[in-house]
């Protein structure tokens, strides 16, 4: 395996892992107290196959078995009845019983608000679950997305990998280790190119992990991140994802690029910027592997160049100008600005300007700003030095 791959083959591994985890429920998964308030029911499952049931009207107790997907239970005198599971995940168990009423039910000890001393989450044995190992995955879910969570998204989090340690601790924690490395090899890049390339490699693992599985199924890491991300075009060839945050990123280094040329700043209307966005999506295919590697690290190399600029001088910005002039002098095309976007020749401008900066012109514009005193580095930029 190249070193490309091997960076973060670790954390694809880990959501794969993730994926298989969701098989159908066992003894195990179902094990603990479950509520219910339509109907109105608390029961509680035991290892041994064991249960309990208690409503508004009655208390039962038997013995329970699982098969495929249905739940069956037999109380101790003998009666029968049973629900088909429709789902089980992130602590919740929906049942559907034999009127085709469906009953969701919800856990009342996967997590314990008290915690346990020196950030122990949960015990198995001689394995503990400690907040850093949960702290792991979050890092992962915020680097991917581009967001700071929020803590309910933290908390569901939590209580899914206390849920998932309590299936295979021993597994889980080797998992949790493998993606600690790989995300301490992504931290150790500066280049946001590098950087933004790892972010594509997760985002792709994460998406051929699971692109089969319904939505209800989809593990919790994934289903944070698509909230804060959405998927434009894939490149299975090159395994390279689009997504709306690198379109928006491109549009605006594209900006940028004309605020430099013509010294004034010029945003584009909202209207030339979505037929400008779509054509990006509509034509991705069509573009060339060093243009499409370009195009899906935007989100991380804009916001390296747009934290330069801000704490540059008024004298500062005005060599950084000059020096990219000097450098486009042999360019006679004109500003995107400028370009009408429902024509060909608006089009070409677009992907003139992206292939000139991909190929040059971003190396030129961080070379001005390093010799400024700027940064490269893509963690620095993010207050993560």
């Amino acid at each position: 395996m190249d070193e490309k791959h091997s960076k973060t083959a670790y954390a694809v591994y880990f959501v794969l892992f993730m994926v298989t985890l969701l098989s159908a429920a066992t003894a195990k998964d179902l094990a603990g107290s479950w509520i219910a308030s339509q109907p109105e029911m608390k029961m509680t499952f035991h290892e041994n196959g064991t249960f309990i049931l208690a409503t508004d009207r009655e208390n039962r107790a038997g013995n329970y078995e699982l098969v495929k997907n249905k739940l069956v239970m037999v109380d101790t005198h003998g009666r029968s009845f049973s629900y088909t599971i429709h789902n089980m995940a992130r602590g919740r168990l929906t049942l559907v019983d034999a009127k085709g009423q469906q009953i969701v039910c919800e856990r009342t000890d996967v997590i314990r608000r008290k915690k346990k001393p020196n950030g122990v989450l949960a015990e198995m044995g001689e394995h503990r679950l400690l907040e850093n190992h949960v702290d792991i995955g979050l890092l992962v879910m915020q680097f991917v997305s581009g967001h700071r969570l929020q803590p309910r998204e933290k908390d569901d989090f939590t209580r899914a990998s206390i849920h998932e340690f309590g299936k295979a601790p021993k597994k889980f924690l080797e998992q949790v280790a493998a993606l600690k490395t790989s995300m301490q090899n992504v931290a150790r890049q500066k280049n946001p190119l590098d950087v933004g390339a790892s972010r594509q490699q997760l985002l792709s693992g994460f998406y051929t992990a699971t692109r089969h599985l319904p939505e209800r199924d989809q593990p919790l890491m994934v289903a944070i991140v698509n909230r804060y991300v959405k998927m434009l075009a894939y490149d299975e060839q090159e395994s390279l994802m689009l997504t709306d945050q690198d379109v928006n990123a491109l549009l605006d280094y594209m900006e940028f690029i004309d605020q430099l040329s013509s010294g004034s700043v010029r945003p584009l209307p909202t209207e030339k910027r979505r037929k400008f966005a779509e054509s990006l999506v509509h034509n991705f295919a069509h573009l060339d592997t060093e243009q499409k590697r370009f195009l899906c690290a935007a989100s991380v190399v804009w916001p390296v160049v747009d934290y330069n600029w801000q704490q540059f001088s008024r004298d500062q910005r005005r060599d950084i100008q000059s020096h990219y002039r000097n450098y486009q002098s042999g360019n006679k095309s004109s500003s995107i600005s400028d370009a009408v976007p429902a024509s060909m020749a608006g089009y070409i401008q677009l992907y003139r300007n992206m292939t000139a900066l991909a190929s040059s012109g971003h190396g030129e514009i961080m070379t001005s700003m390093l010799a400024h005193g700027g940064t490269g580095s893509y963690w620095k930029a993010r207050g993560k030095n």
